[in-house]
């Protein structure tokens, strides 16, 4: 089966800068997806001026678009809805605007969506992996891949060797996701209307320190989508990142929500991510803030 696949890139404010500037191999086929979050009409005017001559943004292959907003998981809803408008109107030229003098889809291509942030960097060869990978897990609706470390990093998780499928969603541990690991078909996705809860994720104003990407996946099962883990790399990244650095009791309390969001309030999970907000409560000398914030 023809496959496109289209890199859907966040980035905020200034970090368009970052975004631009990401090396995006041009391959027959792919697309990249760049939906610019600024959190004021003072900042999105900054930006266009920095963005208007850019010539990655020119090109055929690369769709932009900025709009107010906060948030990670919103953003990436925004442009869930970017990709939908344009498969659904720029190959029978009712867009125009932002998909003037953009590569049509292919009607009859299976569109394949891949999480990106503004710091990780692809080749030709990992674009070929994701390829690979749903040539190889024909069920398969969503495909958690691996990443890939700069030589001399350690790596950035503990990966399985082996291929296999998901039945729920883990949400602690070395198996826990990140989104550019995350790869989905379009179709099914769009089918049952599922987006990222923008309860949670940085910038969120509920549970800001992650775990949009654990919820994602979990609606998606939930839905009846299959989901299977893929031990081919797809992108590169240094091994320390946000997601890294903070082990604090609201990160803790944070992972507790996505817990009860992804598996119940009385699920196992729950109960040892109630144990992790105590054991740093203890730890850290401070009170709980309570167990959840809904």
């Amino acid at each position: 089966m023809k496959r496109e696949i289209n890199i859907l890139i966040c980035c905020c404010n200034g970090s368009v800068k970052d975004a631009v500037k990401i090396p995006l191999p041009q391959q027959e086929g792919v697309r990249y997806v760049i939906s610019h979050q600024c959190f004021s009409p003072e900042i999105l005017s900054a930006c266009a001026r920095y963005v208007a001559d850019e010539p990655v943004l020119k090109r055929p292959d690369v769709i932009y678009a900025a709009y107010i907003g906060k948030g990670i998981s919103q953003n990436r809803n925004h442009f869930l809805g970017m990709l939908g408008d344009f498969l659904a109107n720029a190959g029978e030229g009712k867009a125009g605007g932002v998909y003037e003098g953009k590569s049509a889809p292919d009607a009859a291509a299976e569109q394949i969506c891949v999480l990106a942030d503004d710091d990780v960097t692809y080749t030709p060869e990992y674009l070929d992996n994701i390829r690979k990978g749903f040539d190889s897990l024909p069920d398969a609706d969503l495909i958690r891949f691996r990443i890939d470390t700069p030589e001399g990093d350690p790596p950035f998780k503990s990966y399985e060797p082996e291929s296999f499928e998901y039945h729920k969603v883990p949400v602690s541990g070395p198996g826990y996701l990140s989104s550019v690991e995350i790869c989905f078909k379009w179709k099914p996705v769009e089918a049952k209307r599922l987006r990222f809860d923008e309860d949670f994720g940085l910038g969120s104003a509920v549970y800001s320190l992650g775990g949009e990407e654990a919820v994602f996946v979990s609606d998606c099962l939930a839905a009846g989508l299959r989901a299977f883990y893929c031990p081919l790399p797809i992108v590169l990244h240094e091994y320390m990142s946000s997601g890294k650095v903070r082990k604090s009791v609201a990160k803790a309390e944070n992972m507790l929500a996505v817990a009860e969001r992804c598996c119940g309030k009385y699920s196992k999970e729950a109960w040892i991510a109630r144990l992790r907000v105590f054991q740093r409560s203890i730890l850290c000398g401070i009170p709980r803030s309570g167990i959840s914030q809904k």
